[in-house]
């Protein structure tokens, strides 16, 4: 046998096999090579099992999922505040705890099932005789069942853990809610529903709530009513588009104890107000042929702006039928039977935001019946009042002509009238009815004949509210005469008319219009104008105003022209003010009839006119000191002994009511004491009313008093006047 040299293996630091070892690694491979067998090669120390790698990812990511876990229930045990200043929300992170324990737990717990079913099915097939195999797959089906045990335990108190941190949902905010509920950038006319049900949750526990008081625009007045309620918004009011609601709510300490006052407010926005108004027409239905005559004297532009054009469809082809200014009013003959929809659009001279002018399209249906041939009748509706304010009793008549024979077949069986949407159906020639509520109704008129044939007319009865309808005040220059109970003077007589001082609780009347000779036809529009009359006579000069919603109202003035008449004018630099309010008179422009001189001036400035005094000057001033309305006569004499008068009313009002106060303090610590001082405030005060915000009131002037505990306190002065006027104002009084 050769010796092998092993010298060079020393040299590297590899120690050599001994040779009995060389020479047994010699007659395996000898043997494995005869045998035509694989070499088995010794494995690489760093090589790495497949399954050890699968187990330690599986560790890996069960590790990190518990150290998530860990992470999640510390910042449920920090708290909300803490949860929200990492732009998380409370909730979502103690479901997603939830989540991700019950996928961790859930998956482990399934495993440790997969391993007891496959360890006791190992134990089962295992050879009866082979008892090592038994009791190995018993043991490793026991260790998991424990295992399967301790994770359920973990999964349950875990979970538990966790559900014990309460998160509350967010609370929403206490304010008025609405629908819309973006009330910004909107376009009238629209109607807004509010609601107090948040704030009604809130105050429920510890306060009956005795009232809900809406005011519309922020003016001090109720306009609705109720814990929900609706508002109609016609325009954008009178200040830019800009509506402040507010809700007063009065509520009562459940244990008794003084009312106390809540303000909401919720701001409403109109950046577009369309055009606004209805087609009138005298007829919506007949026999054919059928001739209407439209009207759209109603439609105006809300901002007070002229429309421009009227442009007409009325046959519904899509074209238009007539189209100018001129065609504010039109008629049209129906010639076909059925329902026919006329469309106006009426355009404006303002323009929008791409420089088009504004338009709005109106649309109204007549309904054309088959006529009855065999009954020799028209039949139509007259109808006083057509329009007018709730509660409004209308009288119906069913008016008839008659064609070239009075035959039995124009002979009425029944006149059937359907008031409303099924509101009430009369019967009988004539009729009345009282429309109790707002609205638009259809009345329907149904004649039949004795030989069944039908005929129908249909008259609109417009109702509007009073409470919201305008209120048509004239004033003059000259002024009115108490002397002649008119406007007097001599020819030509030149008056103008101001129409300034009409009112409108939506403060938006949108149209003027004036007769000034009493012949029923409208002269002019607008709210400041003139008219010279220039035959002698009486005449009665009316307005008719319209708001926005349509409601009208109306006022006369009489106006008498005389060859000549004495003039007798008072000259007042003012009619109002407060007191003591001093006014100038000047009657120089007085003018008696031609022949006779005005030789002095005699002033009363009494109630009874008692006091009169005589001034040789036509120039006076006076002082007055008392609140009411005053009449101040004039009586001019002339050199024939002749005497001429005229009284001149002058309200005198009270200072405008302002309430103001001052507080000592305005924060502090608890106890805190502070005082209050209204002796600012200014007006006719009759009472003072104190709301300290935590219960407590006082009708003092000056109080002092004592907040016991910690809080905001909105303190509330209200002064009040003798004819029911009230002004406010409050502060806010921290306690800690």
């Amino acid at each position: 046998m050769t010796k092998l040299d092993l010298s060079e293996f020393d040299e590297i630091g590899v120690k050599p096999a001994s040779p009995a070892e060389v020479e047994k690694n010699s007659v395996k491979t000898q043997i494995s090579q005869n045998l035509n067998l694989p070499v088995k090669k010794p494995l690489q120390k760093d090589s790495v099992s497949p399954k050890k790698v699968a187990l330690g990812c599986l560790i890996f990511f069960f590790a990190l999922f518990a150290l998530l876990i860990v992470a999640m229930i510390f910042g449920l045990r920090a708290g909300e505040e803490t949860i929200m200043s990492f732009g998380l929300s409370p909730s979502s992170l103690k479901n997603w705890t939830v989540g991700i324990v019950s996928m961790l737990f859930g998956s482990l717990a399934l495993a440790a099932v997969i391993s007891i079913v496959y360890n006791l099915g190992q134990r089962i097939l295992a050879p009866k005789g082979d008892f090592v195999k038994k009791a190995k797959a018993g043991m490793k089906g026991l260790v998991s069942g424990i295992i399967f045990v301790v994770l359920l335990s973990l999964w349950f108190f875990v979970y538990g853990y966790i559900s014990r941190f309460e998160v509350k949902p967010p609370e929403l905010p206490i304010e008025i809610i609405t629908n819309p509920a973006y009330t910004y950038e909107l376009t009238s006319p629209l109607q807004i529903e509010f609601s107090a049900d948040r704030i009604i949750n809130e105050f429920k526990q510890d306060y009956d709530i005795v009232s809900y008081e809406w005011d519309k625009e922020g003016d001090g007045k109720v306009d609705n009513f109720g814990p929900i309620t609706a508002i109609y918004f016609p325009h954008g009011g009178k200040n830019n588009g800009v509506y402040e609601v507010i809700l007063s709510v009065w509520l009562q300490p459940k244990g008794g104890g003084d009312m106390i006052m809540k303000e909401y407010s919720k701001t409403i926005s109109i950046s577009k107000q369309e055009i606004y108004g209805e087609i009138e027409v005298d007829r919506v239905s007949g026999d054919v042929p059928l001739t209407v005559k439209f009207n759209a004297d109603e439609i105006a532009d809300p901002h007070g702006s002229e429309i421009t054009n009227y442009s007409w469809d009325l046959d519904a082809d899509g074209r238009p039928d007539r189209d100018g200014f001129t065609y504010r009013k039109t008629e049209w003959t129906f010639d076909t039977i059925g329902t026919h929809t006329v469309t106006l659009t009426a355009t404006s001279e303002d323009f929008n935001d791409d420089g088009t002018h504004e338009e709005k399209t109106f649309e109204k249906t007549i309904t054309v019946h088959t006529p009855a041939d065999s009954a020799d009748a028209d039949i139509w509706i007259e109808a006083n009042p057509k329009k007018g304010f709730a509660p409004l009793t209308v009288n119906f008549t069913a008016e008839k002509k008659l064609g070239l024979s009075n035959s039995t077949s124009s002979r009425i069986d029944q006149y059937e009238w359907k008031i409303g949407d099924g509101l009430e159906t009369l019967y009988g020639q004539r009729s009345k009815f009282t429309f109790k509520k707002p609205g638009n109704y259809a009345v329907e008129l149904v004649v039949t004949f004795f030989n069944g044939q039908v005929k129908r007319d249909m008259i609109e009865i417009i109702v509007s509210d009073e409470s919201i309808a305008p209120e048509a005040i004239i004033q003059t220059n000259p002024t009115i005469s108490m002397q002649h109970k008119a406007v007097a003077g001599p020819i030509p007589l030149k008056v103008s008319f101001d129409a300034g001082e009409s009112k409108d609780v939506d403060n938006n009347i949108v149209k003027y219009d004036w007769d000034f000779d009493g012949d029923g036809l409208w002269d002019e529009e607008g709210s400041l104008v003139s008219y010279e009359f220039w035959d002698e006579g009486s005449y009665k000069t009316a307005l008719r105003i319209t708001d926005s919603d349509g409601n009208e109202s109306r006022a006369e003035v009489d106006i008498l022209v005389g060859k000549e008449l004495a003039v007798v004018n008072f000259g007042a630099n003012k009619i109002a003010g407060t007191v003591p309010l001093m006014i100038d008179f000047d009657a120089s422009s007085s003018r008696v009839p031609t022949g006779e001189q005005i030789v002095s001036y005699e002033w009363s400035f009494s109630a009874d006119a008692s006091e009169a005094f005589i001034h040789e000057r036509a120039q006076i001033s006076h002082i007055f000191e008392t609140v009411g309305e005053h009449l101040v006569k004039l009586t001019l004499h002339t050199d024939d002994g002749s005497k001429y008068f005229d009284i001149t009313k002058i309200v005198v009002a009270d200072p405008s009511l302002n309430a103001q106060f001052f507080a000592s303090r305005v924060s502090g610590n608890a106890p805190l004491g502070v005082s209050f001082n209204a002796e600012d405030s200014s007006g006719n005060i009759s009472r003072f009313e104190w709301i300290f915000g935590d219960g407590g009131t006082s009708s003092e002037q000056s109080p002092s008093y004592i907040f016991e505990n910690p809080g905001s306190y909105e303190v509330v002065l209200r002064v009040h006047d003798k004819l029911g006027n009230v002004s406010n104002a409050s502060k806010m009084i921290s306690v800690n």
